[in-house]
């Protein structure tokens, strides 16, 4: 037995935690991040606005979903259809392509399940 072969035990005796997945779903518009509160085909709801974000603004942005219901982000332009005092807002998507709308679609409907 070597003398350091103590160090070896130690070492290997700790082991990292699995680290706890964290459900994201967000709408990111001018480098800023806006939790979703739902997502369809024709548009979506976000929270958490900060008086940036105007009713009729037109805007490019990525949304970015990993959660239980599905992992995928897109880039889209969006116009805001209303933006409400408690601090939520909705926004219409502009164009989508099919299989963004049919993805869109199928998530709405599994996460609709989950709730």
């Amino acid at each position: 037995m070597a003398m350091f072969d103590f160090l070896k035990i130690l070492i290997h005796d700790k082991k990292a935690a699995p680290k706890a997945k964290v459900d994201s779903a967000n709408v990111l518009i001018d480098s800023r991040s806006y939790p979703l509160v739902t997502l369809t085909p024709k548009g979506f709801v976000a929270g958490n606005h900060d008086a940036s974000i105007a009713q009729g603004q037109l805007a490019s942005i990525t949304v970015a979903v990993d959660d239980r219901c599905g992992k995928f982000s897109f880039n889209t332009r969006v116009t805001i259809t209303s933006v409400n005092a408690n601090r939520q807002f909705a926004g219409s998507f502009s164009i989508l392509a099919p299989e963004i709308e049919k993805m869109l679609g199928t998530y709405a409907k599994n996460r609709k399940a989950v709730k």
